[in-house]
């Protein structure tokens, strides 16, 4: 069966997790860590891009790709294919008019239609900050929180983040879309000794884009920017 280390490299310190067979698999077998009032679900949610243009960065997955991803590998899906296929679940409408907005579809030549499927574009790598899901436990499970707070969420999004990113065989890789108030205050801040994840990108030609969340409860931010 697989464990969570064939999928990534643990930088969060994390405890190795083997996923049990299809159709056993719960929430609290993905646990990998507990700090503070958080709990990290190993998830990766997030395509397998193979040379992408542009990629999309989330805070970190939330408690429905988290579920996306469990059911379906339970569906029957493999666990890696079920990961690659969850990323912003019920957001594409709002992507795809935020980028269009952009010029992105210009800058691809690529048409992004509303109901566009990103985790299987080609085109585009689908990521966050924090790979896994990093949720509070009980009800009222947000993932609205800052990663820089926590010592896992942190070493994933200086350590396998940036990996993800400047990954060599991203050739093409020129524009990072970040999503979200926070995304945009956490790689701004200074953590890579007196350096910030935006500065490290910005050295390799990456383009930072910062848009807003593209959650359905953000509707009305992401209204005024497509009208400015």
């Amino acid at each position: 069966m697989p464990r969570s280390s064939d999928f990534c490299g643990m930088y969060c310190g994390g405890r190795t997790v083997t996923i049990p067979r299809v159709g056993r698999l719960r929430e609290e077998d993905l646990v990998i860590c507990r700090e503070g009032d958080r709990v990290l679900y190993f998830s990766i949610v997030g395509n397998g891009a193979v040379n992408p243009r542009v990629a999309l960065v989330g805070l970190c997955p939330g408690y429905t790709q988290l579920r996306a991803l469990i059911d379906g590998y339970n569906g029957g899906l493999p666990f890696g294919e079920a990961a690659n296929v969850s990323g912003f679940r019920r957001m594409s409408r709002n992507i795809a008019r935020m980028l269009r907005k952009i010029g992105i579809d210009y800058f691809l030549d690529v048409e992004i239609p509303d109901d566009f499927d990103f985790n299987r574009s080609p085109s585009f790598f689908t990521t966050s900050l924090v790979k896994c899901a990093a949720l509070r436990e009980g009800a009222g499970r947000s993932n609205e929180f800052q990663p820089l707070d926590y010592a896992c969420t942190r070493l994933c999004l200086t350590h396998r983040f940036l990996e993800d990113i400047l990954n060599p065989g991203f050739r093409r890789l020129e524009k990072v879309v970040i999503f979200g108030s926070k995304g945009k205050v956490a790689v701004c801040e200074p953590v890579l000794g007196g350096r910030n994840v935006r500065q490290v990108l910005e050295a390799e030609d990456k383009e930072l884009i910062f848009l807003p969340h593209p959650s359905g409860s953000n509707n009305g931010r992401i209204s005024q920017f497509l009208r400015g």
